[in-house]
Parts: C-alpha cells; sequence; structure tokens
C-alpha cells in the first residue's frame, strides 16, 4: 500500500502542470527573454538585415520597441533631473533619447556578422530584476550584463553593460553634466 501511494504522489507532481512550471517572473523567463533577443538580433545580422543604415535603424527599432522598457530607462538616466519637468519635455526627452540609442547603435550591429552569443548564469538582482551575464564571441569574448526587469509578467530590457560599462549609467552621467551647465532645455536641444 505504501508503494502504490508513493507511486501515486511521484505521478501527480510529475504530471501536474504547477509543479513543473517556472515561477512567474523567474530567471528562467529573464534568460528566455536575453536568448530570444539574441538569437533573432544575430539571425537578422546574418540575413542582411543591418548591412545599410536605413536597414540597421528599422530593424533595431523594432528588437528595441518589443524588448526594452524605455520608460524605465528615462526615469534611470533623467533621475532627479525629471522632477518638475512637464509631460511634454519628458515625451520630448523620451523621443529624442529613444532615436539616440537607436541611431548610436544600429549600424555597430553589422560588425558581429558571424558571431556567437552564450548565456553564462542568471542572478536575481532585486524585485522583478535579473541580471542575465552573457557572452558574444567575435575574434575575442565580449561579456554582456542584461538587466531584465518585469512589468505585468512580461520581461523587458532596462539596461546593458558591455566589458563592464553600463550603458545607462554613462548616459546619466553624461547628461547630467549637460544639464548642469545648460538645463534641461538645452539637454534637450543637444540630444533633440
Amino acid at each position: 500500500m505504501k508503494i502504490i501511494k508513493n507511486l501515486l504522489l511521484v505521478a501527480f507532481f510529475a504530471i501536474n502542470p504547477l509543479t513543473v512550471a517556472a515561477p512567474a517572473n523567474s530567471e528562467a523567463e529573464a534568460k528566455a527573454h536575453v536568448e530570444r533577443l539574441s538569437n533573432e538580433t544575430l539571425r537578422l545580422i546574418q540575413s542582411g538585415k543591418f548591412d545599410t543604415e536605413a536597414s540597421a535603424v528599422k530593424t533595431f527599432s523594432s528588437l528595441f520597441d518589443k524588448s526594452f522598457h524605455l520608460p524605465y530607462m528615462v526615469g534611470f538616466v533623467l533621475s532627479r533631473a525629471a522632477r518638475g519637468k512637464s509631460r511634454e519635455q519628458i515625451q520630448r526627452f523620451s523621443k529624442a533619447f529613444r532615436r539616440k540609442i537607436i541611431n548610436s547603435y544600429a549600424t555597430r550591429f553589422s560588425e558581429y556578422k558571424g558571431a556567437t552569443s552564450k548565456i553564462i548564469n542568471v542572478s536575481k538582482s532585486g524585485k522583478d530584476k535579473y541580471k542575465v551575464k552573457s557572452k558574444i564571441v567575435k575574434n575575442k569574448e565580449y561579456n554582456v550584463v542584461w538587466t531584465v526587469k518585469f512589468y505585468k509578467g512580461s520581461p523587458k530590457i532596462v539596461a546593458v553593460a558591455v566589458e563592464g560599462v553600463d550603458l545607462a549609467y554613462s548616459y546619466r552621467t553624461q547628461y547630467q553634466n549637460i544639464i548642469k551647465q545648460s538645463g534641461f532645455d538645452g539637454l534637450l536641444n543637444r540630444i533633440g
């Protein structure tokens, strides 16, 4: 009787979808999000979608919009500088910042034709936030750390660090200096 009871318990846990499904907002989902983005990007690079500037901008715009969380990035980059700013000023900055990111990086992707990507590990980094460490290999290895945060159950990338350089921190420092020198409108004029 004890053997039958144990077999029933094992069978229940083996087929019960609640026990086999990963918990919501899990490391596995964060990893899968970065893997999908990396694989899709590398596939698009191989197919020539990043070979011309116009195609690269269009392709990266689509990848960025579906995989990244711009409002979080804007909030982080502006930090205290966003206080007291009108909705129009923040929207103007958001549009200009998105355009700056896309135009700055879109044409660089073609350099990674033939590259491979590998996830190294994933670790929790706060409530609903994970660090996904990966390597991109093309002639040499590049360490990339993706910060993935969950919004309404969906994973979105909120920061990327390449070889230890966090792009969001870099923009934040650069833009804070511009704001000190020229004010918020000066920043908008400069990047806008």
